[in-house]
């Protein structure tokens, strides 16, 4: 069987609006896709999401330095004030449409930061499997 190994981290969180941040994550199946939520923690420590972010890991063994650029999505004036006034954030409702580029696109979203990570891929039995990189 062919196997993908990915060792890495994580190495900063820059251009985001609020300091006090964290970061859950995850890989998505298929070629693996790291999959980020970021948190603000608020004065009285409540997190409330801050974005999400998808990148897609590189198809080349060796070591990456790559930036995930972060969005969330942006709501009514109602819905910015209620957020400003009381904390919290907007969710999605379905976090599967982060996975799907035909009905992202239809999200109004705005930009957060970039978390920047450090990557190294190791890419074990693809040439058994007639499977060439470069």
């Amino acid at each position: 069987m062919a196997e993908v190994h990915i060792i890495g981290q994580i190495n900063q969180a820059k251009d985001f609006p609020k300091q006090h941040l964290f970061c859950k994550w995850h890989l998505h199946i298929g070629w693996p896709k790291i999959y980020i939520e970021v948190y603000h923690l608020d004065w009285l420590g409540r997190a409330h999401l801050f974005g999400y972010g998808l990148i897609t890991v590189p198809t080349s063994p060796g070591s990456h330095i790559l930036d995930c650029y972060t969005w969330r999505p942006f709501g009514s004036l109602r819905e910015r004030f209620t957020q400003y006034f009381l904390g919290g954030g907007l969710q999605l409702k379905y976090p599967d449409l982060i996975f799907s580029s035909g009905e992202r696109y239809k999200l109004s979203t705005e930009a957060m930061g970039v978390i920047s990570l450090e990557l190294s891929v190791i890419l074990r039995n693809f040439t058994n499997y007639g499977v060439e990189y470069h």
